[in-house]
């Protein structure tokens, strides 16, 4: 799973340049030249509403090899979960049924007391993976929206 973050420390890399401490992202260099490198199984996608743009959510997301789920906070608090390798083009949301089927409480609270096991587990799995790479990457789950001091 490469990501365009991974593009300025592969060509600092190749160009035999020392990477920066703040340059985002890992080199793929070793896997273009077909060499083993401990490489991530997930990545974070994260998107915060802009005031420019009310009607577009906060969009916090986990993509692995095999599933994309996705947290939309704002005008609508929406959840996806799809199967990408089932479902590449994304039409059936695995938690869709289940959403319009239970009505009330928070939706979390829901699929974890409601949902059947195995979409439980992977809702789980999923929330489990985001929350991670959330802390990782220093990332939060709702903005702040203030300004740090120079």
């Amino acid at each position: 799973m490469i990501i365009n973050l991974d593009f300025a420390p592969t060509i600092l890399e190749a160009a035999g340049v020392s990477i920066p401490g703040f340059v985002q992202g890992q080199s793929f260099l070793k896997l273009l030249r077909g060499e083993s490198a401990p490489w991530r199984d997930a990545f974070l996608y994260e998107y915060f509403w802009e005031r420019s743009f009310p009607q577009t959510p906060t969009v916090l997301g986990v993509r692995t090899d095999r599933y994309k789920y996705m947290k939309y906070h704002g005008l609508w608090d929406r959840y996806e979960l799809y199967d990408i390798r089932q479902d590449p083009h994304e039409m059936n949301n695995l938690l869709g049924g289940f959403l319009q089927a239970n009505e009330g409480g928070t939706l979390e609270g829901l699929i974890r007391q409601k949902a059947d096991s195995g979409l439980r587990q992977l809702f789980n799995d999923m929330q489990d993976r985001l929350d991670r790479l959330l802390r990782e990457t220093g990332c939060r789950e709702e903005p702040a929206w203030t300004m740090s001091k120079p």
